[in-house]
């Protein structure tokens, strides 16, 4: 089976939501292929020009900060995030998908935004992110020093919002099967367990500029 997610390193969601991939590929037993896509909630950022996530994310969303606020009040270590620009972020998800290495990657990224601050954006901690997980030192600067796999990143988003995906994370199992927000595991182990037992698969989305 496949699961297409929709992501923002951004989006509190998202990295929610990986938190319960972590634990469901612990207990899913069967092949399971999970693909991240791209999607900046805020294509071209401006470091410093938003305060916080919030406001990002209620930029995103055409909603009040108060709403936001609200809805992450059980996750307050969220409010004081600063906002990165990520588009190298996702040009570099990119390089860790030819080596195999993309669930590897969202994870070290995630953890370190949200759990230790760390600036995603920063080149340096990028490359050390690569070298870590055995990625070509090189082959990394290359991409971070040009704008490789850039249309990638914009062409995730644009046939995303073709596919009417407006918000993130969105999740598609086999292509078909949509998920929107953040599930926990045992939520996610009951959809995979339906759609694999009640239909077949639908190639809607192949290939990495999709």
């Amino acid at each position: 089976m496949t699961l297409d997610i929709w992501f923002d390193y951004l989006c509190p969601q998202s990295y929610l939501l990986h938190l319960s991939l972590i634990e469901l590929k612990k207990e899913w037993k069967e092949p399971l292929e999970i693909k991240y896509r791209s999607y900046e909630m805020l294509p071209g950022l401006t470091p410093g020009s938003e305060h916080s996530l919030f406001d990002v994310i209620s930029k995103h969303l055409l909603i009040e900060r108060e709403e936001v606020e609200s809805f992450f009040k059980s996750y307050p270590q969220i409010k004081d995030l600063k906002p990165y620009d990520v588009y190298d972020a996702h040009r570099m998800l990119h390089l860790a998908k030819s080596y195999d290495l993309e669930f590897a990657w969202v994870t070290r990224l995630l953890k370190d935004y949200y759990e230790q601050s760390r600036d995603i954006s920063h080149h340096d901690y990028l490359l050390e992110v690569a070298e870590s997980l055995g990625m070509n030192r090189a082959r990394a600067i290359d991409v971070l020093t040009t704008d490789e796999y850039g249309n990638r990143v914009q062409s995730n988003r644009e046939n995303a919002i073709l596919k009417g995906i407006h918000r993130i994370p969105h999740m598609r199992i086999d292509g078909k099967h949509p998920m929107q927000g953040a599930h926990t595991k045992d939520q996610l182990m009951m959809a995979l367990t339906h759609a694999k037992y009640t239909h077949s698969k639908f190639t809607s989305c192949e290939g990495e500029e999709c």
